[in-house]
């Protein structure tokens, strides 16, 4: 039997979910709001895939495209990921890892450059199109998983014009606050008007006592302190992309994670998936301690939850918690601006931190969204 690489919460099999770590009310799922991720690029993963209004291609003009199944590219897992955070349902899990909005329509904005980067002014033209087209689809947040080339306080800036642009027409946007532990935030975290996210490690437990914050870019200078917000962000449960290498590797050693597994169920395992897993017939049949410690190692190295999640940290994962949070807050009151949804998560959040790293505000989901369900009675 191989272990699984994460802490374990005593009583619970398998990572926390998301909607747990939250504290996320059991009546809200996001329905009726509309998300705009802009990301890498997607696989069309069945835990969000029938809810996908719009998929655009922005690598150069910006055009509406089908999300097809087909061969994983490279450019596929961060933004499917990020996208399965915030509105997957986890039907790959029957619903136990379910994102934080898991009713949640999503349009998704492809920006990554043929070159497998990620610019400024491909997150800018992602942006212009949201600018353009978002009363088209009735997209109410976007989140932005992604960093600009260098850092700016400057507010012309394009991308901080952007998003100036869409808050003051409706729109919220969540931004990944970046992994550094210090340094300047860079667009489009550093524009005063989006919601900046930064990150803490909770250990996969409910017990605060072992939470700690992560290292994350902050700015706290008047009058823009950054990030306003902090979320969960470490062994989250995000699901494989179907035919992946990994996905191929998981088949053969998630049955292994098993507490049942034995030794004739390890070389039978072993013996199928041999190709996958670049064993040897005679490795596979009779594995040596050195195979056993080398499976061990691709275990953790592919962060193994089971045969089809896997768990991932940094402020990305954050930010898209926190953007599925605002939707379930526009599920709660339809009638919040962007300002509204900020000011509720700050008021509602719980001081966490440290002296030495500052005291920041946790989301605490079911109380944001009863704060958001009072101004709307009002």
């Amino acid at each position: 039997m191989l272990s699984s690489p994460y802490p374990h919460e005593p009583g619970v099999p398998g990572v926390l979910p998301s909607r747990v770590r939250l504290n996320c009310p059991p009546d809200l799922t996001g329905k009726g709001v509309t998300i705009a991720v802009l990301d890498s690029g997607f696989f069309p993963h069945p835990d969000f895939a029938d809810r996908v209004i719009s998929h655009i291609d922005a690598t150069d003009v910006p055009v509406p495209s089908r999300l097809r199944y087909r061969r994983a590219a490279w450019y596929s897992w961060h933004g499917t990921m990020t996208a399965a955070l915030i509105a997957g349902d986890g039907s790959a899990s029957g619903g136990h890892y379910a994102g934080i909005a898991p009713e949640a329509r999503l349009v998704l904005i492809k920006v990554s450059n043929q070159r497998r980067q990620i610019k400024e002014c491909d997150i800018a033209r992602g942006l212009d199109w949201l600018i353009h087209h978002h009363r088209d689809y009735g997209i109410r947040l976007i989140n932005l998983s992604v960093g600009g080339d260098f850092p700016s306080e400057d507010r012309d800036h394009p991308i901080h014009r952007a998003i100036r642009t869409l808050t003051s027409e409706g729109v919220s946007v969540f931004t990944a606050s970046g992994n550094k532990a210090d340094g300047d935030l860079v667009p489009p975290a550093s524009s005063p008007e989006a919601i900046t996210v930064g990150s803490y490690d909770d250990a996969n437990s409910v017990d605060e006592a072992r939470w700690r914050l992560m290292g994350f870019t902050k700015d706290q200078h008047e009058p823009h302190v950054k990030p306003e917000i902090i979320a969960a962000a470490s062994w989250i449960a995000s699901p494989i992309i179907p035919g992946s290498s990994i996905s191929r590797q998981a088949r053969w050693l998630a049955p292994m994670l098993s507490p049942t597994a034995d030794g004739a169920r390890m070389r039978e395992m072993l013996y199928a998936g041999r190709a996958d897993l670049g064993l040897t017939d005679v490795d596979a049949r009779q594995p040596s301690a050195r195979v056993i410690a080398d499976l061990q190692r691709k275990v953790a190295t592919l962060k193994l939850i089971d045969q089809n999640y896997q768990f991932v940290d940094g402020t990305s994962v954050a930010s898209a918690m926190a953007c599925g949070t605002g939707a379930l807050l526009l599920e709660a009151n339809p009638a919040l601006c962007p300002a509204d949804i900020k000011a509720v998560l700050v008021e509602t959040g719980i001081e966490f931190g440290n002296l030495q790293q500052g005291f920041w505000k946790r989301i605490d989901a079911t109380a944001a969204a009863a704060k958001a369900r009072a101004m709307r009675q009002s």
